[in-house]
C-alpha cells in the first residue's frame, strides 16, 4: 500500500527531525519529508484521480499549443494560477509531473507552513498525519481547489498571528487557483464576529436556527442562494442536482464530533477567538456534512471547514500530553486518535474509493 508506506515514512522523518538538536539536519530531515508525498502526487498515472484525467492533462496538451501564456489566459474559465503551472510544465519543462508536483507543493507547504506558524511545530509528526489521512486523498482529485483550500489555511494562521498584509497576499493567490477561495471573505467575517464572547454565543444560536431550516428545507433556500448570489464566475447551480450523490464520507460527522469536543475541552482554559473561530468551523463543517449527498455543492464549500480541522487534531495530542503524565496511558491515548483517522482513511480512500486515486499507478 504505497499510499501507507509514504506517509508513515515521511511522518518517520518529521519526528526524528524534531528529536535531533542539529537545525541543518532537522531542516534536511523536514524537507525530505514534505516532498516524499509531492514526489509520489507529481510521478501518479493520468488515471490517478479524477480531475487529473478530466481537465488537468487535457489542458496541459493544449497549452503546447499556446505560443503565450497571456493568450492562454482565460482557457475555458479556469483560474489563472492554475494555467500558469500547466503552461510552463507544458512549454517550458515539457512535464506533466511538474504541473502535479507543483500543485501538490502548494497544497502540503501550506499545512506545513500553518503548523509551524501557530507555534505547533513539535506536533508536526501528528498534524501532517492528520492532513495525509484526512485531505491528501481529495488533494489528488480536486487539486485546484485544494491548493486554494491550503492557501486559504494558512492566511488564517497568518491572520490569527496579525500579520495582516502576508493573510491578504494567501487569499489573492488563493483567488488565482479556484474562485470559490472568496468564501474565505465570508470566515474572516466569522473570525472577527466572534471576537466579542457574548457575540459568539449570540452568533452560535443563529448559526444553529438557520442550520436547521436550511437543513430540513434545502430544496426551497438552495435555489434562492444561486439564484442572488453570484460570486463565482463559474455556474456552480449547475451542481444542484437533487438526486445526484458526493462522495460517501460516514465518517465525515463523526470527525467532526470529535473536533468539537477537542476545541470545547481547549476552550475551557483558553477562550480565546481563535478557539471560538474553530469552535465555528467544526459546527459548520458537521451541519453541513448531511446535505454533502443530496446537494454536490456542498461538498465545494466544505472543503474550507475541513481543511481547517486539521489543525485541531494536533491540539488533542496537547490535550493528552497535560492530563496524561503517565507514557502509557499517553501512547494508548494518541494511539486511539491515529487508529480512528486510520479507518476513516481507509473507508474513504481505499473501501470506497471517493476520488478514485485506487490503484495507484506511475506516470512511467
Amino acid at each position: 500500500m504505497i499510499y501507507f508506506v509514504t506517509f508513515m515514512i515521511s511522518v518517520l522523518f518529521f519526528y526524528v527531525g524534531n528529536k535531533t538538536s542539529s537545525k541543518s539536519v532537522k531542516r534536511v530531515l523536514h524537507i525530505v519529508a514534505l516532498f516524499l508525498p509531492i514526489l509520489l502526487s507529481a510521478f501518479r498515472a493520468v488515471s490517478v484521480g479524477r480531475d487529473t484525467g478530466f481537465y488537468a492533462y487535457p489542458v496541459f496538451r493544449i497549452a503546447k499549443t499556446y505560443d503565450s501564456f497571456f493568450s492562454f489566459i482565460g482557457y475555458d474559465g479556469l483560474e489563472p494560477g492554475f494555467l500558469f503551472l500547466e503552461y510552463v510544465g507544458a512549454n517550458i519543462f515539457d512535464s506533466f509531473p511538474f504541473v502535479l508536483g507543483s500543485m501538490q507543493f502548494i497544497t502540503n507547504y501550506c499545512v506545513y507552513r500553518t503548523i509551524c506558524e501557530l507555534g505547533e511545530e513539535k506536533n508536526l509528526p501528528v498534524g501532517m498525519l492528520v492532513f495525509y489521512f484526512l485531505g491528501y486523498g481529495s488533494s489528488l482529485n480536486v487539486i485546484r481547489q485544494y491548493a486554494a483550500a491550503a492557501l486559504i489555511l494558512l492566511a488564517f494562521a497568518y491572520l490569527k498571528n496579525k500579520k495582516y498584509v502576508l493573510c491578504c497576499v494567501m487569499i489573492g493567490l488563493a483567488y488565482l487557483f479556484h474562485t470559490t477561495a472568496l468564501l474565505a471573505i465570508l470566515f474572516i467575517g466569522i473570525y472577527f464576529i466572534v471576537y466579542n464572547k457574548q457575540v459568539f454565543y449570540i452568533f452560535l444560536t443563529l448559526v444553529l436556527i438557520i442550520a436547521y431550516h436550511v437543513i430540513t428545507s434545502w430544496k426551497e433556500v438552495f435555489p434562492i442562494i444561486f439564484k442572488y448570489v453570484t460570486v463565482w464566475r463559474i455556474n456552480y447551480s449547475a451542481y444542484l442536482d437533487y438526486y445526484s450523490m458526493g462522495d460517501r464520507n460516514e465518517t465525515a460527522i463523526l470527525l467532526a464530533l470529535i473536533s468539537i469536543l477537542i476545541v470545547g475541552i481547549n476552550m475551557i482554559k483558553d477562550n480565546s477567538e481563535w478557539n471560538r473561530f474553530l469552535l465555528m468551523m467544526s459546527i459548520i463543517y458537521l451541519v453541513g456534512q448531511p446535505m454533502v449527498e443530496q446537494i454536490n455543492v456542498i461538498s465545494r464549500v466544505l472543503i474550507y471547514p475541513s481543511i481547517i480541522l486539521v489543525i485541531t487534531y494536533p491540539m488533542l495530542n496537547n490535550i493528552i500530553r497535560i492530563r496524561y503524565i503517565n507514557h502509557r496511558k499517553y501512547n494508548l491515548a494518541a494511539g486511539i486518535l491515529c487508529v480512528l483517522l486510520f479507518a476513516s482513511w481507509y473507508y474513504t480512500v481505499i473501501l470506497n474509493n471517493a476520488n478514485e486515486i485506487i490503484p495507484y499507478e506511475f506516470a512511467f
